[in-house]
């Protein structure tokens, strides 16, 4: 389907060259519309655009500021500084005519964007996470602080369209009253293409010490309480009494060397290896590549993935790990549960439960049958998030919502 050539603002509370997946869905998403030969213009913290103009990356998109100290104003004074980005807004929606907003997490860029564009600008707004969710248990979610949850109940709902990355976070916006019609289901993408090299060899493992020989699981996050590393620790602790095979997990992901204690602590020193963030940050975004080659390489060289968060907006390592081929065991927790779709592509353990999730290693482990299965469908779940897809579904819902204003 053709679509006219439009000008798309894309205000965001973060951006590159900080590394996850809103900052690097954000990209990918202007990047594909720009070889649409749309004009997406990215409209990010101040300090990301100073970072970014000193690497000087070939970005095919504009960028533009938001006014400096906006973001930590308004974890202070929220009030004023929805205020100041509303009318920061007005003032670039009358420089460059944008024909659409398209804005990235629900506060404060979401609800400042609701308010500006209060029945006068077609635009939609994407949450991304912590700014919807909430989990007082490991205190998650920036609505726990009840200033900002009256201003995001107050305004979203108010706008145009809230995008719903999964059918949790949709179920989090009825909570809050945005009205269903106002609800889009687009998912986040992953390149598919990156994934398809062939299997590397050994080298991989004897670069990180993994064991040559041992059933590796991987597992990918930064760790954070959400990301339920403690609960596959103790899952390992239960797999290693009850099998004789060899195993190996590797954890990926920034600070997960503070886990070493606990490792240590189940005797599982040589058992779990925790790997830090596997490729130099700066390099990824020089190149504007995530996951970095090196993280593409160690989802290839491993045999399942385990992904035992708590609570996740999207998940989009699970999403890496079925474009790389894995079997891929997760909890039934927000997110998780919904991009393996309630278990059709996914094994799927209770959330904190590590006797289930050692159950369901071990099966992996042992079954060949049951891998392939998992195997299978992973490589079919892993086609519906193409960046191309992804894209062609907001170019319908930009088309949807201009049209929808010129009949106002």
């Amino acid at each position: 389907m053709k679509y006219q050539k439009l000008t798309i603002a894309l205000p965001t509370s973060t951006f590159l060259p900080s590394i996850g997946g809103v900052e690097v869905g954000l990209h990918n998403i202007a990047l594909n519309l720009s070889r649409s030969g749309h004009q997406p213009v990215v409209i990010a913290p101040a300090t990301h655009i100073y970072q970014l103009r000193k690497l000087h990356l070939p970005l095919p998109y504009k960028l533009v500021a938001l006014p400096p100290k906006t973001l930590t104003l308004a974890n202070i004074l929220p009030d004023i500084a929805i205020v100041i980005l509303s009318n920061y807004f007005s003032l670039l929606q009358k420089r460059h005519n944008f024909d659409i907003w398209h804005g990235t997490v629900g506060y404060p860029v979401g609800v400042a964007l609701a308010r500006f564009g209060l029945n006068k600008f077609p635009h939609l707004i994407r949450c991304a996470g912590d700014d919807i969710q909430i989990d007082r248990k490991i205190n998650y979610g920036m609505r726990i602080n009840p200033r900002i949850d009256a201003l995001v109940q107050k305004w979203l709902p108010q706008a145009d369209a809230m995008v719903a990355i999964t059918e949790s976070i949709e179920r989090e916006y009825e909570n809050i009253g945005v009205p269903k019609a106002k609800i889009l289901r687009i998912p986040n993408g992953v390149s598919l293409e990156r994934f398809t090299k062939t299997q590397p060899s050994a080298s991989l493992r004897k670069k990180y010490d993994l064991p040559q020989n041992a059933f590796l699981f991987l597992t990918v996050g930064r760790n954070h309480p959400k990301k339920g590393f403690k609960d596959l620790i103790r899952a390992s602790s239960l797999l290693n009494a009850t099998t004789s095979r060899p195993f190996a997990v590797a954890i990926a992901g920034a600070d997960t060397h503070s886990l070493t204690n606990l490792i240590s602590q189940e005797g599982l020193t040589g058992k779990i290896f925790c790997l830090g963030e596997i490729g130099s940050s700066a390099q990824n975004v020089r190149h504007t590549n995530w996951p970095s080659e090196d993280l593409v390489d160690l989802y290839k060289t491993a045999d399942a993935f385990v992904f035992p968060s708590h609570i996740e907006s999207f998940g989009i390592a699970l999403v890496e790990a079925m474009a790389a081929g894995l079997p891929v065991i997760t909890t039934d927790g927000p997110g998780c549960v919904d991009v393996v779709g309630n278990g059709a592509f996914g094994k799927l353990v209770p959330v904190g439960n590590p006797s289930s999730l050692a159950k369901a290693m071990q099966g992996f482990q042992e079954e060949k049958a049951l891998r392939e299965q998992y195997i299978s469908a992973s490589q079919r779940r892993a086609k519906d998030f193409s960046w191309e897809t992804v894209v062609a579904k907001y170019l319908t819902a930009y088309q949807t919502l201009i049209t929808n204003s010129q009949t106002v």
